[in-house]
């Protein structure tokens, strides 16, 4: 490409362009050819890549690859291939864009990434000095590799007189034809709040120390020039996020690892999320939580170097919340002691994992567990996917499902498993076991509690909702800060007024201040219950007998805020209850909570991101006023990790046993401990309803909202657990009940309800929270 360049060769959309790659006894020859329809054909000859033998291997694969990024169509059509040759696909993007160089080929064929011969299992070990750094190769190939395509006519220049823009902190108290005059704005409105800004700043972190983590966290950040990114495509959107991941993180591989809330702040902040986040919010955590020693000593410390890179590979075409239902096969061969792994219907192939399509060389994979025929359920098994060529293995077919409405940094893919063979090792064995004769061994744990499978699954959904709070607060600043700066209508017109006359803040308006504020303490709820569970995470992690840990409980709160009437994150961290939770005997709780809270969560920021874009009027829909690919880049959570109805359905019916255990006369705590009344009947619902409000001053009143919402979800919960055990009563068939009743079930308002109580109760100071919407129009008050 380089010689070609300097030769001055411009491609047309009609000539063929042949690349070469030569490297010891490997041999590449990729012929592209491209016409204006963006389509191309790409065929592939290769030779056996191996250094130590020069024997070649006679295979074909022949592919036809539509680029546009709204379809992808392939046709494999390959001889039976050795084990070795890397196939030759495309995934929707250009295949040149495919090729590394020769120096990146020599790097990855000196330096082999784990594969079968030497993992876990194996009779040969290999020394960490022959583990190649693959982020490495994977963000040389992206970033040096070219799209063929016709050179386009350079703009014709600028006029001379169009006003040259300001940047950031260059501003102008006068208004000109180059500035709007508006940069003593923020700081006067800021001087308006009745609080110090760092007090509230160390409240919401977590106290000062936690301040300074979360600045440590974000300074390699600092400085980023991140301007042009709403102009990329989706290869460069993937390209930059690989070198901005691998600058940030390289130093600290070796050295640092990061905690739970220090993993959020990353994701809540992230200027170029990406395909690389998949590997260490799921992929490590995976092995972390469901390998033995020895599968943790080998991946785990790989994968934090990024000597590997892993994705999460559970939702198939056919199956996405129903894990149980997973059809991909892994079947037993004691006679090699191997898994055999199969996609083997359509519905079975996994679709939609992040990292899968273009970057991952590991995935976990999620797959139904066969011995002699016999099941026993799903389990996690890590898979090579990909050779030190970064092409596929033999009898995996991987790709990338194409464009979507946001979040492309991310190469969401799919992948077909074709009897490809596994060692027994490699199923993550910390709570199951296969023996070499295919005996099935079930840990004590995985005996008490089956949910531990799906423990990344409810991390990931607590992550979620951790992570929310942050995500709304990005748009409620862009949306405050807007308010602050329009203006829109004449603040006196009594007497008639001028073009020239002072115009109004959009956030005097009323109902512009009601829109913004809800969503900032909205925002602040949220990040408060994040905490809680990101708490009960730990706990649960955590050995019964050791202490939990204070430093993600907040501080004393800032002056200018009412005092805290309960601290409910704080009565919850007791000895009792870590001994509980250590006993796994309270996970069906935090899972149905996670569930219930990811869903509620998640569909309610989407929608609180969406209105503070409203907010912004016309400028709201510009890419570059960042809330609008906020937008596009955060509603995807709302179906990821299960879709909010199915979550909500979930959690629904941990509610209905709740109820149940409370009409019984057996006690209830926690999430639910509003139920209690409902030990003495029904006949509770009636003494329990709170007095009318006698004045609209009761509603400032934290004491009092606290009992409305208590008799909102005792109420609702009431109502509809009463409605279905009719309908159960009829038919007796649980199944059909709820499939004949669910729809029936206001499950927004049942979820609600509950949900926004469990937020306020678990909000360090969550009277001043609930409060703050109200105290802020009251008194007339900005929050800058």
């Amino acid at each position: 490409r380089k010689e070609r360049k300097e030769k001055g060769f411009k491609h047309k959309a009609t000539q063929r362009m042949s690349i070469r790659v030569s490297v010891n006894q490997s041999d590449v020859h990729i012929n592209v050819h491209l016409n204006s329809s963006s389509s191309s054909s790409l065929s592939s000859q290769q030779r056996n890549t191996s250094t130590s033998s020069a024997s070649s291997v006679n295979s074909q694969n022949i592919q036809n690859i539509n680029v546009d990024n709204k379809q992808k169509q392939v046709t494999n059509t390959s001889t039976t291939p050795a084990p070795t040759q890397p196939h030759a696909e495309s995934g929707g993007l250009a295949p040149s864009q495919l090729v590394a160089s020769s120096q990146e080929v020599a790097v990855a064929a000196q330096n082999p990434i784990p594969t079968v011969a030497n993992a876990p299992g194996s009779t040969e070990a290999a020394a960490d000095k022959n583990d190649a750094n693959l982020v490495q190769m994977v963000q040389s190939a992206v970033e040096n590799t070219e799209e063929a395509q016709e050179e386009k006519p350079k703009a014709p220049p600028a006029p001379s007189k169009v006003p040259q823009y300001t940047p950031p902190g260059e501003g102008s108290d006068k208004e000109s034809a180059t500035s709007g005059g508006t940069a003593h704005i923020l700081p006067e409105e800021r001087k308006n709040a009745s609080f110090s800004s760092e007090a509230l700043m160390h409240f919401l972190d977590g106290g000062p120390e936690m301040t300074k983590k979360r600045r440590f966290i974000l300074s390699p950040t600092k400085g980023t020039d991140a301007s042009d990114k709403y102009n990329w495509d989706r290869t460069q959107v993937l390209k930059h996020h690989i070198k901005h991941f691998y600058e940030v993180h390289e130093d600290f591989w070796d050295n640092y690892k990061p905690t739970r809330q220090e993993v959020a702040w990353m994701m809540e902040s992230a200027m170029f999320s990406g395909s690389l986040m998949n590997h260490y919010g799921l992929f490590l955590p995976t092995i972390e939580s469901q390998g033995n020693e020895q599968q943790r000593e080998w991946w785990s410390a790989r994968s934090r170097r990024m000597q590997i890179i892993g994705s999460y590979a559970q939702t198939e075409l056919g199956h996405g919340s129903n894990v149980r239902g997973l059809q991909t096969i892994a079947e037993y061969d004691k006679s090699t002691q191997e898994f055999v792994m199969n996609t083997p219907t359509l519905r079975s192939i996994k679709w939609w994992p992040g990292t899968l399509g273009k970057v991952a060389t590991h995935a976990v994979v999620y797959a139904q567990l066969l011995i002699n025929n016999k099941e026993y359920g799903v389990h996690a098994f890590i898979m090579q996917l990909r050779d030190e060529n970064h092409q596929p293995l033999k009898g995996i077919e991987l790709g990338d499902l194409g464009s979507k409405l946001g979040d492309h940094g991310n190469d969401t893919g799919y992948m077909v498993l074709d009897n490809v063979r596994i060692p027994r090792e490699y199923m993550l064995a910390k709570y199951n076991q296969v023996t070499p004769s295919g005996e099935y061994v079930k840990s004590p744990q995985s005996k008490q509690n089956a949910k531990l499978a799906y423990a990344t699954m409810m991390f990931t959904r607590g992550t979620m909702v951790t992570c929310s709070g942050g995500y709304l607060s990005r748009a409620v600043t862009i949306a405050t800060r807007y308010s602050c700066i329009r203006t829109q209508g004449f603040t006196d017109t009594s007497k008639g007024a001028s073009f020239r006359s002072q115009e109004k803040k959009i956030i005097d308006y009323q109902v512009q201040r009601y829109r913004v504020l809800k969503q900032l303490a909205f925002a602040y709820a949220i990040k408060f219950t994040g905490r809680w569970m990101t708490n009960k995470f730990l706990e649960m992690e955590r050995p019964a007998a050791t202490p939990p840990a204070d430093n993600l409980r907040p501080p004393t709160p800032p002056s200018g805020g009412p005092a805290t009437a309960t601290t409910t994150t704080g009565k919850r961290n007791n000895a009792a209850d870590i001994e509980r939770l250590g006993n796994l005997e309270a996970l069906p709780e935090i899972a149905a909570t996670s569930a219930g809270l990811k869903a509620f969560c998640t569909i309610f920021v989407s929608q609180g991101i969406e209105d503070c874009r409203k907010c912004c009027g016309g400028n709201g829909y510009l890419l570059s006023s960042g809330v609008a690919s906020l937008a596009a880049d955060y509603v995807w959570q709302t179906t990821a990790e299960g879709d909010f109805i199915i979550l909500a359905l979930q959690t629904a019916r941990f509610l209905l046993k709740s109820l149940q255990t409370a009409l019984s006369g057996k006690p209830v705590t926690g999430p639910v401990s509003y139920l209690s009344p409902l030990a003495s009947g029904p006949s509770a619902l009636k003494s329990s309803k709170p007095q009318p409000a006698k004045s609209s001053s009761q509603f400032h009143d934290p004491s009092y909202l606290l009992q409305l919402y208590q008799y909102a979800s005792l109420v609702t919960v009431f109502n509809v657990g009463n409605s279905f055990q009719t309908s159960f009563s009829q038919s007796n068939k649980f199944d059909e009940a709820w499939n004949a009743h669910a729809h029936l079930i206001p499950i927004t308002r049942l979820l609600s309800s509950p949900a926004l109580l469990f937020i306020v109760t678990t909000s360090p100071n969550w009277d001043w929270v609930i409060c703050a919407p109200a105290a802020f129009l009251r008194s007339g008050s900005h929050f800058s």
